[in-house]
């Protein structure tokens, strides 16, 4: 007698690793290390709640897996409970049951929820469920040996003992919480203004060019964009100094600028859907890529 297949969908901790990991060497492309995956599951940061997603199982068998990296932030005084859904994969088998991570998404009311990688079929669909797009695009620019006349001079603190002590409010948190990941933090200062910036050293291939893996800065967040704007050719100069970069990608909402001459733009739609419980009106460069995949995943 063949017995019928028992479809559960629950929440996923973090022991369950292990049988959610075949599954995640499934994605297309994917060639990340064990213990990079296993990072979404031990966050370094305090969540808000004790789980890390959804486990999709057809009796005892792992079928499906969406990961949440929860988070608890502060944004301009206020506390936002953050879901970044960073892995959402279920087998072919089983794809008629996708539906059922969706509703448990819809349950998160006290949640801003982000999705910063998806797939052209996940952008559909979340589209249609009332995400709103923060970002369209991100820049790839090159260190250029000379800026505009009019860009203000800038002041650059990296050390860590400086930032300890220099660094204030929600830059301080960001900075306590991503410290002992893999990232450079900056504290740049301008004729009475300031602007936290937190980039990654990753090696990718060059945007536009047939070059592969070259050293490049990845801005994951700027805390005033209209600063780095003014002033982008020489912080690129200086972030790519300081980090042995040779180009810096950033998305457009942490650039003041409607475009940055002499540089490369590349698609990458960035999603998110505002807390239900707490209205609140975010500026686009205030739903970063802090306390997400990019940061855990190192890719």
């Amino acid at each position: 007698m063949t017995l019928m297949p028992r479809i559960t969908l629950r929440n996923a901790m973090q022991e369950d690793f292990d049988e959610v990991y075949p599954l995640l060497r499934c994605f297309t492309g994917s060639n990340l290390p064990r213990e990079n995956w296993r990072a979404i599951f031990s966050p370094p940061f305090h969540s808000p709640v004790d789980h890390v997603g959804f486990l999709l199982r057809d009796n005892d068998k792992a079928v499906g897996f969406m990961g949440c990296i929860f988070s608890r932030r502060s944004i301009r005084g206020r506390e936002f409970d953050f879901c970044n859904l960073s892995s959402w994969i279920v087998l072919p088998d089983y794809r008629k049951y996708s539906m059922l991570f969706m509703r448990r998404l819809a349950e998160l009311d006290s949640c801003v929820l982000t999705s910063l990688t998806p797939s052209e079929k996940v952008y559909k669909l979340f589209m249609r469920s009332g995400y709103k797009q923060v970002d369209q695009h991100y820049y790839a620019i090159p260190p250029l040996p000379f800026g505009s006349l009019h860009e203000p001079s800038v002041r650059v603190t990296s050390e860590h003992n400086e930032l300890a002590e220099r660094l204030t409010g929600d830059a301080l948190r960001n900075w306590n919480d991503h410290r002992n990941l893999d990232c450079r933090h900056f504290l740049l200062e301008s004729e009475g203004e300031s602007c936290h910036i937190v980039c990654a050293k990753r090696y990718k291939r060059a945007p536009g060019l047939r070059l592969k893996n070259i050293p490049v800065a990845v801005m994951h967040h700027a805390s005033n964009p209209d600063l780095v704007g003014r002033a982008i050719h020489s912080i690129t100069r200086k972030l790519c100094l300081r980090m042995r970069a040779a180009l810096v990608l950033a998305d457009s909402r942490f650039i003041g600028l409607p475009s940055v001459p002499l540089s490369l733009t590349k698609p990458a739609p960035r999603l998110y859907r505002p807390c239900k419980d707490q209205p609140f009106e975010f500026a686009p460069h205030e739903v970063d890529n802090l306390y997400s995949e990019y940061m855990l995943l190192h890719f």
